[in-house]
């Protein structure tokens, strides 16, 4: 093999990283569906929670290792989110789990999940969690959201 066949070679693979790098940026920029938008049932949001979870867990250790305790949580703000709750949609959802890292934002999640349906708040606040089990859960939510 010369190094002409060598060099053309190396370049070829160049490029080709080159254009898989430029799809997938563009790809990861082009918007996703906003799983909220077709939700009907807790049921449903219980289901988009956990494939929003399973795809921030190739990104982030600490989502892997709460995803389980996180999945009911972003369920319930998922379906508050939805149509059928106060349909504020992924944008309210992103920005309610930011506002879970304060005390006061849990509080606040806490009672608009309750005007939605009452038995969600049981889903977002996991009964017996220290400040730094809800921190762990905030930054999973925050990971999966934010995508």
């Amino acid at each position: 093999m010369s190094m002409t066949d060598i060099s053309s070679k190396i370049r070829g693979g160049i490029m080709k990283n080159v254009v898989v790098d430029r799809i997938w940026r563009r790809f990861r920029r082009s918007p996703q569906p906003d799983p909220t938008l077709a939700l009907v049932t807790p049921t449903e949001a219980l289901d988009a929670a956990a494939q929003l979870l399973n795809n921030a867990c190739s990104r982030s250790v600490a989502v892997a290792l709460w995803s389980n305790m996180a999945c009911r949580p972003l369920a319930a703000l998922l379906y508050t989110a939805s149509p059928a709750g106060n349909a504020g949609a992924m944008p309210w959802v992103r920005s309610t789990a930011a506002s879970l890292h304060h005390p006061d934002g849990w509080n606040a999640a806490t009672d608009a999940c309750a005007e939605v349906n009452p038995l969600l708040t049981e889903w977002l606040v996991p009964e017996g969690f220290d400040h730094r089990q809800r921190l762990s859960i905030a930054e999973a939510l925050s990971e999966a959201t934010h995508g």
